[in-house]
């Protein structure tokens, strides 16, 4: 189907630049572009009025959480004096025994919800850190997102003792047993197109060096990219200092 969007301010390339093209027309062709400037006098099978709209190549989200933090964000801005206010803690750091928020959510509804509003937004490729990876392909699959997957591992846990201080709970075990999930997953979804693999070791806090080297090796052998959070709160960097 040949489809015309006219009328519209269109961010173009040409001549090794951007240019932008003002009451401009775009033609694509099922999934390819092929006609973009003032105006186009060919037959076409659908038009789109654009008008005081702008019309743009599709935004890159290199880093999103489509299953979490839809609660949270209420109380994100704040937080204790004892975290350095640090928002996210003060509901994803639980008790032993106790759910933090993240597990409590409906990934399929955060999946849904965060990928449409991205798509609605002009974002056409997400790169989403999280654990639902195969029921967040599935709805970008259904939306017609391009998304950079993998279930993110750790190898130790927020837990919030008696006392109300922060410490971390280690399972060297489940990390790897979690990358080799994550490994699975890149393998199961490799060639599919719009649908790619990433590895997602979750925080540099939360992962020990040797999970680090073996999600540095796998990369290397499945030939995908890494993203780590580093860098998010002044706990962490503390926390690495006294590591050392």
């Amino acid at each position: 189907m040949k489809t015309l969007v006219h009328g519209g301010d269109v961010v173009a390339y040409a001549a090794g630049s951007h240019r932008l093209v003002r009451n401009g027309a775009l033609v694509f062709e099922d999934d390819r572009v092929t006609f973009v400037g003032r105006a186009f006098a060919g037959a076409v099978d659908r038009r789109i009025d654009a008008t005081g709209k702008l019309v743009i190549p599709g935004l890159v989200n290199i880093h999103c959480h489509a299953d979490v933090e839809a609660g949270g964000r209420l109380i994100a801005d704040v937080g204790r004096r004892d975290y350095f206010h640090t928002g996210f803690l003060n509901y994803y750091g639980a008790r032993k025994g106790t759910k933090s928020l993240g597990p409590r959510q409906d990934p399929d509804v955060g999946g849904r919800f965060a990928m449409a509003e991205m798509l609605r937004n002009g974002c056409t490729t997400v790169v989403d850190i999280g654990v639902p990876a195969e029921s967040h392909a599935r709805i970008a699959g259904q939306l017609g997102l391009r998304a950079y997957l993998g279930p993110a591992y750790k190898s130790a846990d927020y837990v919030v003792d008696g006392a109300g201080r922060l410490c971390y709970e280690e399972n060297e075990a489940e990390g790897l047993a979690g990358l080799e999930r994550a490994k699975a997953f890149i393998r199961a979804h490799a060639g599919e197109g719009r649908i790619q693999g990433m590895l997602f070791p979750y925080q540099v806090d939360t992962c020990s060096p040797a999970l680090l080297r073996a999600t540095r090796k796998a990369a290397d052998e499945l030939g995908v990219g890494i993203e780590i959070h580093a860098g998010q709160n002044l706990l962490e960097f503390h926390e690495i200092l006294r590591r050392q």
